[in-house]
């Protein structure tokens, strides 16, 4: 017996016979695990890249935020433009001059709701100049 090979206890012609015996490895399992969830991932439209992931994350944010102005009463009408800024978003989320523009036309609203005497419009104006500036990164090429 050696203790060397990673499988203390088991010789080293037991050790390969049992670790090939079952076709392909834990290693190899989980690269077509993982393959196939990228694959599921490309057909729902989900981007995979970290620019796109970080942007992706803003548009469901901006959905949600309009869906709960929808549902809080009174029912604030601005949350379906929210939506649709979302939908569009999520769409093109790989077009630099749409996602740009969508995430500036959010920060000018901030800026507009924090000048009209309410400072959480500040927050909206900042998160909105950070998603258009992380949207002004160009895609990876495929």
């Amino acid at each position: 017996m050696t203790l060397d090979h990673g499988n203390s206890g088991w010789s080293r012609r037991l050790a390969s016979d049992t670790c090939n015996a079952g076709g392909a490895g834990p290693q190899e399992a989980g690269l077509q695990l993982r393959e196939r969830s990228i694959q599921l991932l490309k057909t729902l439209g989900v981007p995979t890249d970290p620019r796109g992931i970080v942007l992706a994350c803003g548009f469901v944010a901006a959905a949600l935020f309009g869906l709960f102005a929808i549902l809080t009463p009174p029912g604030d009408p601005i949350g379906w433009a929210y939506i649709g800024l979302a939908v569009v978003g999520f769409l093109f989320v790989q077009a630099r001059i749409v996602t740009t523009g969508l995430w500036l036309l959010v920060a000018a609203g901030g800026a507009a709701v924090a000048a009209a005497g309410n400072v959480s419009g500040w927050l909206e104006a900042f998160v909105g100049l950070a998603l258009a500036v992380v949207s002004l990164i160009p895609p990876p090429a495929d």
